[in-house]
């Protein structure tokens, strides 16, 4: 009885197992797919979505306050957490509309 107990376990253990690797494998392609569709903007196109100079960007990097992705030697930023970005405490703190003129200017 107890080995049919052990043997019945192992089975719902290693289809558990199977599906965790589908759900895993799954959602792994679904993150490639969107970070593929998404729209990533350079450090230009960043500058122009913040109104701030490119100089400015690149000291916010230095500085890790900005979200920003490297990739090779490059940086990437996603516009959504950028808008996040903005919308912090953070940010607010960051006069990031005076630099360029913009809503206090």
């Amino acid at each position: 009885m107890y080995a049919q107990h052990c043997s019945a376990l192992l089975s719902i253990a290693q289809h558990c197992s199977a599906l965790l690797s589908i759900a895993q494998d799954s959602i792994s392609t679904l993150m490639r797919r969107n970070i593929m569709e998404k729209h990533w903007l350079t450090v230009a196109e960043a500058a122009e979505f913040l109104r701030l100079g490119r100089s400015t960007v690149y000291r916010l990097l230095r500085e890790g306050k900005l979200p920003a992705h490297k990739v090779g030697r490059t940086w990437r930023f996603d516009p959504e957490e950028l808008n996040v970005w903005i919308r912090t405490d953070k940010a607010k703190k960051f006069p990031v509309a005076d630099q360029k003129g913009g809503a206090n200017g």
